[in-house]
């Protein structure tokens, strides 16, 4: 759909224009386009005008004085995104909007929008009606924060933004682990390669991209799993089944992560490649470039993550 009917059709279910005041309506939007990871808004920057996303995903959100960022909206299709508190009192922004994908926006100036609620009263009763939903909204969220458990949260979450999962799941595991988990997980380019030459072997490749390099693991092993053999390495490093990490500096977060026992496959033969200080810092460097001890290729399965407990 051409942007002017995304807009009308927006419109339409809450007031009602005639062809002539929405054309005046529309004609005071300015399209933009966006390409992820490109800010929008910045803490600090004066805030002068709200976006209406056409396509794409936008975030606002913001970060403390420990660095942690707290997400306070994504803003999709027919969503409308700013620092609102900056827009409406005239102040600098004290949250940030930025693109978690490529997007497609309408901006329109604070100036014209009182303008336009001033001279047409269904443009009025449409931001009246929006603020509204989005105080109520607002309320259901800070309760949510003061009686639901992690899972709950996140449930609401997916129920809240269904199309969220398909438009970033790499970055959404991110999230999750990180905002949720307190992990500290980052989210890079990867790509695979798993084949079979022959019915007796299996080749598997994972690469990851840290700058401007691929990084890889690679394998050629026995395509037949076998059962991990109790009391051996292989059980020692993929049967644990508990999380711990820091949630603040005297508390400790512990979370369980279960999943079937998995088979392990044979391996012949194997080669890396990791630029470890790129990745980890130069601490772990020294480390993490010596030559690797043994290779293990365990089939892997889906993974249950329990609500986490503070110790």
């Amino acid at each position: 759909m051409e942007p002017k009917a995304i807009l009308k059709a927006h419109i339409a279910k809450t007031a009602s224009l005639s062809d002539e005041e929405f054309e005046y309506f529309f004609s005071h939007f300015q399209p933009h386009s966006f390409k992820k990871g490109q800010v929008l808004i910045r803490e600090g920057d004066k805030v002068d005008c709200e976006y209406f996303v056409l396509s794409g995903c936008l975030k606002s959100f913001y970060i403390n004085d420990e660095v942690k960022m707290h997400i306070l909206q994504f803003a999709m299709a027919t969503w409308w995104t700013s620092d609102f508190n900056a827009l409406y009192t005239q102040t600098r922004a004290t949250i940030n909007v930025d693109c978690i994908t490529d997007a497609d926006v309408l901006s329109l100036s604070n100036a014209d929008r009182e303008k336009l609620c001033s001279e047409i009263h269904q443009v009025e009763h449409f931001f009246r009606w929006r603020t509204n939903r989005g105080y109520v909204a607002s309320q259901k969220r800070l309760l949510s924060l003061m009686n639901n458990d992690t899972k709950t949260r996140y449930e609401e979450l997916m129920t809240l933004y269904p199309q969220l999962y398909e438009l970033v799941p790499k970055h959404l595991i991110t999230f999750v682990a990180n905002t949720l988990y307190k992990e500290k997980y980052a989210t890079l380019p990867m790509r695979h390669h798993w084949h079979s030459p022959d019915e007796n072997t299996l080749h598997v490749a994972y690469e990851w991209k840290a700058g401007n390099e691929w990084n890889f693991l690679k394998a050629n092993a026995a395509a037949v799993p076998t059962a991990i053999i109790p009391g051996g390495e292989a059980e020692f490093i993929t049967e644990h089944y508990w999380g711990y990490t820091q949630s603040g500096p005297t508390l400790t977060s512990v979370y369980e992560v279960t999943h079937p026992q998995w088979r392990v496959h044979e391996v012949f033969d194997y080669d890396y490649h990791c630029n470890a200080e790129l990745l980890y810092g130069p601490a772990f460097a020294e480390a993490l470039a010596q030559k690797p001890v043994s290779a293990l290729l365990a089939e892997g399965s889906e993974i249950s993550v329990q609500p986490k407990l503070r110790l």
